[in-house]
Order: structure tokens, then sequence, then C-alpha cells
């Protein structure tokens, strides 16, 4: 049974995300990205190093992403973003990083990335998923019942580990494999991690956002929550959750 993630991924008269907002906000990020790029980067590495292990020379590769990719062994890799139209050519590898969260029709936008593989040809992709942010959801839940009296959708609802294998049925690659982890990042402060999240490009993007300035004791709320509920020798822990998927056309 598909599960509800991947439902709404389908519907099309559910549109999650605004492309518009989400290209001016990673506009704004590029400038200083680069500083706030560690998750990016440790996933990068993740990538290279599976690789690696695959005893297949890689001649014509293609980035899906928001950011340019640097692969140990792989010369130049154009990028493109998963909001910009694939270019005709058909590839021996493409590999995301962390930008698949965003599609709002992720089970199609893999079939279409597979059509783009030449026969025999590999994608490999890997995007927040899970329970990534789940401190800041929940607190932001709080704050907003306790400031609002009601809840927004601040933080984007993320596939599970048990949607990897659907998602790559769907596209009809072979040989699928589904891999699941976890970074912890423990901040200072909520203005720390709401930065980083900023720079990263990863802000709220949502069409059903609050699109209303905040109320002026708003973040104080939300700092308050997230402290009270996870704070750990006075830092505050943040979860990242990634789902790598890798198949074969």
């Amino acid at each position: 049974m598909i599960s509800f993630y991947i439902k709404i991924m389908e519907n099309k008269a559910l549109p999650l995300i605004n492309i518009k907002l989400k290209a001016q906000q990673l506009k704004r990020a590029s400038q200083n990205f680069e500083a706030h790029s560690f998750l990016f980067r440790h996933i990068e590495e993740e990538l290279s190093f599976r690789l690696q292990n695959i005893k297949k020379k890689f001649e014509s590769v293609l980035n899906i992403s928001f950011w340019p990719i640097h692969l140990e062994g792989i010369g130049e890799i154009p990028s493109y973003s998963p909001f910009e139209p694939l270019p005709q050519e058909k590839y021996d590898l493409i590999v995301s990083c962390l930008s698949l969260h965003w599609v709002d029709q992720l089970p199609q936008y893999l079939r279409h990335l597979r059509e783009h593989l030449k026969e025999n040809g590999l994608f490999i992709g890997s995007f927040f998923a899970g329970d990534t942010l789940i401190e800041l959801r929940n607190s932001y839940l709080k704050a907003d019942s306790e400031t609002y009296g009601g809840a927004y959708p601040r933080v984007l609802p993320m596939a599970r580990h048990e949607d990897g294998p659907q998602l790559m049925g769907y596209a009809g690659f072979h040989e699928p494999v589904i891999d699941f982890n976890q970074v912890n990042v423990d901040y200072l402060s909520l203005k720390q991690l709401l930065i980083d999240l900023r720079m990263m490009g990863e802000s709220n993007a949502l069409h059903a956002r609050k699109k209303t300035p905040e109320l002026p004791n708003f973040y104080k709320n939300l700092e308050k929550h997230y402290r009270l509920d996870y704070e750990l020798n006075r830092k505050l822990p943040t979860t990242f959750e990634f789902l790598t998927l890798t198949g074969w056309k």
C-alpha cells in the first residue's frame, strides 16, 4: 500500500512547495552557503565513498542538486536544480545531494530521472527524511498553540525509511538499495539553528506556510518550548536524518 507521504507527493491537487519562493531562498543562501554547508559536504563524502565501491566507470554524470558536487575520481559534473528541465542527453550516473525533499511529485520525478539514464546506468540520491528537525517541528506546534491558538505548517513533510522501496519500485529501478542514517547537531541557541537552515537554503517554502509577521513573543515561546523539552547541557540537540536511494536502470 502506498504510504500517506507518497499519496501527498502524487496528488497534484495538493501542491506543497512554492518553487518561486524556494528559488529566492536559494539565491539568498548562495552568498554564504559554504560557511554553512557541513551537512551537504557530509553527504557529498558519503556518496563519493559509495561510488568508489562500485566497479563501473562512469563516463557521463549529472548532478541533480541545488549546489555543485565534487566526487572523487569523477571530473567536473554539470549540475541542475530539480526545478529545471533536464537536458536531453542520457547518463551513466545521476547523483543527487540534499535536494529531492523539495520535489513536489517525487515518485514521478524519480521515474523521470530513470528515463535519463543509459542502459545499466546508476542513480544514487540522498535527501532529508524521517525525523529531520523533529525537535523544531514539535516546538513549533507548542509555540503556535500558545501564541496563536493553532498550528501552522512550519517544517516540510518528510519521507520515511519504509517509503524507500515504494519510491524505487514506482520509478522502476532495479536492484534498489535503501539506506537511512542520522546526524545529530548541538546548537547553542535557536537563532543559530535558524540561521544555519536559512543559509543552507532550507527555510520554509510550503504553500500553506504562515504568511503574516510573527507576534513579538513568538520566537521567545519557541525557544522556551525547545529548551523545556530537549535542552541537554545547555545546548539544543537537533536531528537530521537522510534517506539514500540507489538503483540501476
